[in-house]
C-alpha cells in the first residue's frame, strides 16, 4: 500500500495559534473536538469566517452520529463558543468559531481530576458552572428538564437512547433560544410526542432541532399511533348493532 504523505499545496486550514492554544486550554471532549474542527475545516479551509452547515455535513465529517453533532452545536453554541445563525426555512445554519474566547462560557480546565465542573441550565436560560472540589460554592436551584422526572410507565419513550438524545438536544436548543419550557410545558410536550410512534416521535425532534423550532410538529403524511376510543362507530364490529331479538337496529 503506497504510504500516504499530505502536502499543504493539496489545500491546508489556517488556524490562528492564539486560537488553537485557547481551546487547546478549554479542555474540550473528544466529540466536541471532532465538531469544532468540523467547523474549522468548513469555514477557515476554505478562506471564509462563517458557511451554511447541517449536522448531516458534519455527522459525514467527523463520523460522529448526526444526533449527537446536533446537541453537541446546540450545547456549544449556548456556551458561545459557536455562532449560530438561522436564516430562512433552510435546514443549514450559518456556523462560525466564536473567535473571541474570552466570551466562551464553561471552559475552565480541570485541574488533575480534583475539581469536578458540573453545569446547570438556570431559571434565565443561561448556563452556571458549579465547581466541586476543594472551595465549594453554592449552587443555584434550578428545576431539572431532563428525563429523569418521567415515569418510565407513563413516557415509555424515556427508554430509547436515540429518543433520549434528542429530547435532550431540543431542550437545549430552546433555552439556548431563551424560550425554555415550563415543567408543565415538558409534560404537555412530552405527551404530544407519545401519540405518535417512536419513529415518528423522534423524526419530529429531528426536524425541530434542524429548523430551529420551538414546537413539534408531525412530519406530513405520518400515522398517528392508535389510541383506546379513537375507533369509528363504522368500523365497531356488527354484533354491536344488533339487539337481542336478533333484527338490526335502524341506523340513525
Amino acid at each position: 500500500m503506497e504510504e500516504r504523505s499530505p502536502q499543504c499545496e493539496d489545500g491546508f486550514t489556517r488556524l490562528a495559534n492564539e486560537l488553537l492554544e485557547a481551546m487547546l486550554r478549554a479542555k474540550f471532549t473528544g466529540r466536541e473536538w471532532g465538531v469544532l474542527m468540523a467547523v474549522a475545516r468548513k469555514t477557515y479551509g476554505f478562506g471564509k469566517k462563517a458557511d451554511y452547515l447541517s449536522h448531516g455535513q458534519m455527522a459525514k465529517l467527523t463520523g460522529i452520529e448526526r444526533t449527537h453533532v446536533c446537541k453537541i452545536c446546540h450545547h456549544l453554541a449556548k456556551r458561545n463558543i459557536l455562532t449560530v445563525a438561522a436564516e430562512g426555512h433552510t435546514t443549514q445554519n450559518k456556523i462560525a468559531i466564536q473567535k473571541d474566547y474570552s466570551r466562551w462560557c464553561g471552559v475552565a480546565p480541570r485541574s488533575h481530576g480534583v475539581a469536578k465542573i458540573t453545569e446547570s441550565v438556570a431559571a434565565e436560560g443561561h448556563r452556571s458552572v458549579a465547581v466541586e472540589g476543594t472551595h465549594k460554592r453554592k449552587k443555584e436551584n434550578t428545576k431539572e428538564t431532563t428525563l429523569q422526572n418521567f415515569d418510565p410507565k407513563d413516557f415509555p419513550f424515556s427508554n430509547d437512547p436515540k429518543f433520549k438524545d434528542l429530547w435532550e438536544a431540543f431542550l437545549i436548543m430552546r433555552v439556548s433560544m431563551k424560550a425554555k419550557p415550563t415543567a408543565k410545558g415538558i409534560e404537555l410536550l412530552m405527551k404530544k410526542l407519545h401519540k405518535q410512534p417512536l419513529a415518528v416521535a423522534c423524526e419530529m425532534l429531528e426536524l425541530s432541532i434542524e429548523n430551529n423550532w420551538k414546537g413539534l410538529f408531525p412530519p406530513k403524511g405520518s400515522p398517528s399511533k392508535p389510541t383506546a376510543g379513537t375507533q369509528s362507530s363504522s368500523a365497531e364490529p356488527r354484533a354491536a348493532r344488533i339487539d337481542t331479538t336478533g333484527f338490526e337496529r335502524p341506523k340513525a
